[in-house]
């Protein structure tokens, strides 16, 4: 969304003259959960400024919620991205509601999450990590490199024969990653395409 900058064009055009660069949002504000209509008149005001806009701690879960709806949808009105603090991801983790607790962000029209691990311990070790991105390259080698070399055998370069070759390896690559993850993390990605989905229609 673009950012409404037709209203200080003529501040804008002396910054110029005195040497003050025009430059892209940059802060990253956080409401500790102020009133609706500070945070609308402050975006208002400042968020062409604002590269994104967090609402910290946990306020927003229980303050009116429709306070919270409307600084989502001023938020989104200025083109200012809104997302959650950190601390409400690991109370849902503590408490195994990440699927619910991203649905209930995805509801309220957030179009991010913060991921904290402060008090909590999300249970991999590096090596884990390593294992499952070495996994990932292996399976990316074996899907998109059997089908290019296939292609390459062929010898066919066409448009249609490299779409479909791309296509098809994809679709072997998702098929193959859905087996290779358990069914919990299948269940937090899919709160994560949730969310994803919800962001972008």
């Amino acid at each position: 969304m673009q950012r409404n900058l037709t209203n200080h064009q003529a501040t804008a055009k002396y910054l110029s003259l005195i040497g003050v660069p025009a430059l892209p949002p940059k802060t990253l504000a956080f409401d500790p959960g102020y009133d609706a209509n500070t945070v609308v008149s402050h975006l208002e005001q400042s968020g062409h400024m604002m590269s994104s806009l967090k609402l910290s701690m946990a306020c927003w879960q229980v303050c009116n919620e429709k306070a919270t709806r409307e600084k989502v949808v001023a938020a989104t009105k200025m083109g200012v991205p809104i997302c959650t603090g950190g601390g409400p991801f690991e109370v849902a983790c503590a408490c195994d509601q990440l699927p619910q607790y991203l649905d209930l962000c995805s509801e309220l029209g957030f179009s991010g999450i913060e991921a904290g691990e402060g008090f909590i311990d999300l249970k991999i070790s590096a090596r884990e990590w390593y294992g499952h991105i070495l996994k990932i390259l292996i399976l990316a080698s074996l899907t998109y490199g059997s089908a290019w070399f296939l292609l390459g055998m062929i010898g066919n370069y066409s448009i249609l024969s490299l779409t479909m070759t791309y296509f098809g390896a994809t679709i072997g690559y998702l098929v193959c990653s859905y087996f290779m993850i358990n069914e919990k993390l299948r269940e937090i990605l899919s709160g994560y395409f949730r969310l994803f989905r919800k962001s972008v229609w």
